[in-house]
């Protein structure tokens, strides 16, 4: 800090405290310190401290102020009263330590208020994707279906079943013609029944039709060709009614067959040449 003597600037060095006035400090000096705590050579030009001070106080005493006129019309002198030197204790030593302390606190402060250096954040391998399987549920089975109870065989359907056996039997063994037609509406009489009391054994019930139809052709073609031939001879005799009698004599179990249908042809052409 500085102070105003007469036009020149006293400093008090902070570092060891001692007074320097403003003439021995060059432009471009640290003010706050003295020539040698900055380790720079006093100039040799500067009059030295003490005699300067000297040379002010005597000016400053020997310095008086122009007479003036009084009001009687004589001119008097004043004389000017010499200042007295600044006597008051120095307190260097104080100011250097407060003003290096202040230093000290302005620097912490300056510290703690940059900001941080970040902390560098160590890189760490990337996680490896990890497969996520999709959970399939197990296909659920449903419980088995419970067995029918068993059921008391139904009495139709025995009955019927012994019925087809022996209509096989007798349809392979049978030989009397009268009894052909009803063999045939037995095995008419089984197929429609077989639906709804055995099933399984319609396609059998067919089979066994088919081979009877058979046998009963063959048993009416045996007896057409005689009663036809009788038939014909009796009517170029001009007995068409003998003719006809004779043609009734076809047995009567056989009349589905085809040999049938040829003689009632001939029996319409008989009577018909009357």
């Amino acid at each position: 800090m500085g102070r105003w003597y007469l036009g020149n600037e006293i400093y008090y060095c902070i570092q060891c405290g001692v007074r320097v006035s403003g003439s021995q400090i060059a432009e471009g000096w640290d003010r706050s310190r003295c020539a040698p705590c900055q380790g720079i050579e006093i100039r040799k030009d500067f009059p030295p401290v003490s005699q300067a001070s000297t040379r002010i106080r005597r000016v400053s005493s020997s310095a008086s102020l122009p007479a003036r006129k009084s009001s009687s019309g004589t001119l008097a002198t004043v004389t000017t009263k010499p200042r007295s030197t600044d006597i008051r204790p120095r307190k260097t030593s104080k100011i250097a330590l407060l003003a290096g302390v202040s230093v000290a606190v302005v620097a912490v402060a300056v510290v703690f208020a940059l900001p941080g250096t970040p902390a560098p954040v160590e890189s760490r391998p990337a996680a490896a994707p990890v497969a996520v399987v999709p959970v399939v549920a197990p296909p659920v089975t449903p419980p088995p279906a419970p067995a029918p109870a068993p059921q008391a065989p139904d009495p139709l359907r025995t009955e019927f079943l012994k019925q087809l056996e022996g209509l096989k039997e007798q349809a392979e063994l049978v030989s009397d013609p009268d009894q052909a037609d009803e063999l045939l509406t037995l095995f008419a009489d089984a197929l429609q029944v077989a639906p709804r009391l055995a099933p399984e054994r319609r396609g059998e019930i067919l089979e066994w039709q088919k081979s009877f139809r058979v046998r009963y052709e063959a048993m009416a073609d045996a007896q057409y060709d005689p009663i036809s031939e009788a038939a014909s001879a009796l009517a170029s005799e001009g007995r068409p009614a003998d003719a006809v009698a004779r043609l009734q004599t076809f047995p009567k179990g056989l009349r589905r067959s085809r040999a049938w249908s040829r003689l009632e042809a001939l029996e319409r052409q008989i009577q018909g040449s009357k």
